[in-house]
């Protein structure tokens, strides 16, 4: 998602579902940031595969964002919702995320969920306009739904913190310019 963040494109869909071996497949719809597909343009396909071969490849992940806000999301200023419960059918917690969309708002996510040991069975990426609905399902690092109420709220409190201070800095930022 880093990788895709560098590479200035939205992402508007994502489908991510991790095997009981560990082994991720992810599927990514995104426009140009501009709102426009990337569509058929050989140098620009071939560039974004590199990069995120490259990304991939690391050893270590590099969460920059160095993007600009778009000037239609800039007006919007919703809190961050987020709500964890069990999952329906699965052995994981479902994490349910509603936020203002902005560049590197994935990236921002991973990191959290990296800091406070959270492994991401399968997710659903959803952007309705200005807004993000993101669902998640998600387990404790030894494969255990998160059911703990201090795991819970510290979960959430560090999500919502970490998000609406990227919103705001990604605003700032752009208000700079």
């Amino acid at each position: 998602m880093t990788a895709i963040n560098q590479l200035d494109l939205s992402i508007v869909d994502a489908r991510i579902a991790t095997s009981a071996s560990g082994l991720t497949f992810n599927t990514f719809t995104v426009l140009e940031n501009d709102g426009q597909p990337v569509g058929e343009k050989p140098t620009r396909v071939r560039k974004i595969r590199s990069t995120i071969t490259s990304f991939l490849a690391q050893d270590e992940i590099n969460f920059k964002l160095n993007r600009r806000i778009p000037r239609l999301l800039k007006q919007f200023k919703q809190k961050t919702r987020v709500t964890l419960s069990p999952a329906p059918n699965h052995d994981a917690t479902s994490l349910e995320v509603t936020t203002p969309d902005r560049p590197g708002l994935l990236a921002v996510l991973a990191k959290v969920f990296v800091e406070v040991g959270i492994s991401l069975i399968s997710a659903k990426i959803t952007t309705l306009g200005e807004r993000v609905e993101d669902v998640f399902y998600i387990t404790d690092q030894n494969g255990s739904p998160i059911t703990d109420p201090a795991s819970i709220a510290h979960i959430t409190d560090r999500i919502c913190e970490t998000i609406d201070h990227h919103v705001e800095q990604v605003a700032a930022s752009y208000n700079e310019q």
